[in-house]
C-alpha cells in the first residue's frame, strides 16, 4: 500500500511539472477523468499554480466531489462540453490538458480544446 500513494501522486505531478512554464496565473488547465489520479492532479494544480481548472468526467459523483475546488465542472459526454471550454477560455483554448482516460472520445475532445503552442498529456 505504501507504494501506491507515491506512484499515484507522481504520475500527475510529472505531467504538470513538465508544463510548468505554461501554467502561469490566469492560464487554464483541463483535467479529463476525475478518479484518484485526476483528483491528485487537481490538488497539485491548485497548490503549485494559479491556473483556472476545468474538470470533465462522465460521472456526476466525480464532478460533485471536486466541484468546490475547480472553476468549471462539465459532463464529458454532454454535447456542449467543448464549446463551454472554448467559451470559458475566451476562444483561446486551454494551455494544459491532462487526459486521464485516453479513449477515442476524450482524445478527440482534448485536441479540440487545447490551445496552440500548449501542452496535451495522456499518461498511461
Amino acid at each position: 500500500m505504501a507504494a501506491v500513494l507515491p506512484d499515484a501522486g507522481l504520475v500527475p505531478y510529472h505531467s504538470i511539472s513538465a508544463a510548468r512554464e505554461l501554467l502561469r496565473p490566469g492560464a487554464t488547465a483541463v483535467v479529463i477523468g476525475i478518479g484518484g489520479l485526476g483528483q491528485f492532479a487537481i490538488e497539485i494544480l491548485r497548490t503549485l499554480t494559479g491556473v483556472q481548472i476545468i474538470t470533465l468526467d462522465v460521472k456526476a459523483a466525480a464532478l460533485e466531489a471536486v466541484g468546490d475546488t475547480v472553476d468549471l465542472s462539465l459532463r464529458a459526454d454532454s454535447d456542449g462540453a467543448v464549446e463551454a471550454i472554448i467559451d470559458h477560455t475566451g476562444g483561446y483554448g486551454a494551455e494544459f490538458v491532462l487526459d486521464r482516460v485516453g479513449s477515442t472520445a476524450t482524445l478527440r475532445m482534448s485536441s479540440a480544446v487545447v490551445a496552440r503552442m500548449a501542452r496535451f498529456v495522456s499518461p498511461g
